[in-house]
């Protein structure tokens, strides 16, 4: 046998399902990918597209373009192009009992159809390890494939916490998909003590159950820069910055914007040289909505939205910012928290148990309840007063617990080595 012939079977084979875009999704896909001993294929409802690796692409169902898909978002407010279809469905929408009954219908159709191309690639590929990043569809189709494949599961926050729910299936049956998911795998990751904690509850194998928080923060990426050219590069020129790292979208708004929106109308009423910046994901529509509405004329220049940015142009953000605020009702570990603690930036919070698990307020960051503008826009002003002195302490600390718990290097290594051990268990 040769050394190239070898090396290929010494390759682990990993298949990852996955839903929709999620930029999580594709940096802990990414790890597997840019690592040659590991074999990727991906089947996903998104065409991802990764290098080294396998593509499979389902169809793409009725709902459209998912909320997190990047592609999504088009800088234009040209209404779209109305057809039969979006007339039709538009109509059927207003008869609830009707709608739902046919959405279950369409989703029972889609199963079947992406089912039979789920089985086709695992006679083919042959994974040696099945690993579902979230249980949201199409991840638990995986319950129809042989039970001698062992399965990871990535419980994201939406799957235990808080109980997301994408299509009809899901809205009848989330619970029982989960209960069988945590009984069905064979290892389970989470990122936070309160869904390790769920996980328990379900009465499984405390073994099972892994609480790795990758990919974690790269720290060689994500650390202070210097905070003027920051600012010339973002041509930013107001006196102080708040950044809203989350994106701005107002439907199912778990992420508050309403709450920041009020309290940075508050606030930029004796402040005009104060800039609240959004990025990330956001419904353009909807942002036009608002900062063209006549009540808003006279604090445009306190808002910007430069809406989706690339992952590796975020630390000019952090560095530009003088806080960062997310204060979603909704989370387990925001990859923005982390991020803008290793870079040194002051955070607000929502005052939820799995935000605790990472922050206590004024010690390492600054927590306010979710749905008090009043509060939020108090802690703003004070964090944005607060001395060097005082706040020093402050962001080291809140860097120190990033470097302890979220180092990349670290995750990374727990999450490769909790795949290869299973493999060789299994085997």
């Amino acid at each position: 046998m040769s050394q190239t012939d070898s090396n290929i079977l010494a390759k682990k084979k990993v298949l990852f399902l996955c839903h929709g875009y999620a930029v999580h999704a594709f940096r802990r896909i990414s790890i597997f990918t840019e690592d040659e001993s590991f074999d990727v294929t991906v089947v996903s409802n998104y065409d991802y597209k990764f290098n080294n690796a396998k593509n499979i692409l389902l169809n793409a169902s009725l709902y459209g373009k998912s909320h997190t898909d990047p592609t999504s978002e088009q800088n234009n407010t040209k209404p779209n192009k109305k057809t039969w279809f979006s007339t039709i469905t538009t109509f059927i929408s207003k008869i609830p009992f009707l709608f739902n009954f046919l959405l279950f219908i369409y989703d029972i159709y889609l199963v079947i159809m992406h089912l039979i191309i789920l089985k086709r690639t695992v006679r083919k590929n042959q994974p040696d390890v099945i690993f579902l990043q979230t249980l949201l569809y199409p991840s638990y189709l995986s319950y129809f494939l042989p039970k001698g494949i062992p399965m990871i599961v990535t419980f994201w926050n939406g799957d235990i916490i808080w109980w997301a729910k994408w299509n009809g299936i899901e809205r009848y049956f989330k619970k029982k998909i989960v209960s069988y998911g945590i009984r069905r795998a064979h290892a389970i990751t989470v990122n936070s003590q309160s869904a390790y904690d769920i996980c328990l509850d379900y009465n499984i194998d405390k073994q099972k159950v892994n609480l790795i928080r990758y990919p974690g923060i790269d720290l060689d990426i994500f650390k202070k820069l210097d905070k003027s050219h920051a600012k010339n590069e973002l041509g930013i020129f107001s006196k102080k910055v708040v950044l809203c790292p989350r994106g701005y979208k107002r439907e199912d708004d778990y992420l508050n914007n309403d709450i920041i929106l009020e309290a940075a109308m508050r606030l930029s009423k004796s402040n005009q040289d104060l800039l609240f910046l959004f990025v990330g994901i956001n419904e353009n529509k909807e942002w036009q909505e608002f900062y063209n509405s006549t009540e808003n004329k006279q604090f445009i220049n306190n808002f910007r939205n430069d809406g989706s940015v690339p992952f590796d142009k975020m630390p000019i953000y952090y560095a530009a910012a003088d806080v960062v605020v997310s204060i979603s009702s909704n989370d387990s570990q925001p990859n923005c928290m982390l991020e803008a603690m290793a870079c040194k930036t002051p955070i607000i919070l929502g005052d939820i148990p799995q935000i605790k698990e990472w922050i206590t307020d004024k010690e390492n960051g600054f927590i306010v309840p979710c749905r008090s503008a009043y509060k939020l826009a108090l802690t703003i002003d004070m964090v944005l007063k607060i001395s060097t002195a005082e706040l020093s302490p402050i962001i080291e600390k809140s860097y120190a617990v990033v470097g302890e718990k979220a180092d990349q290097l670290k995750n990374i290594a727990l999450i490769k080595s909790l795949v290869k051990n299973l493999d060789n268990q299994a085997k």
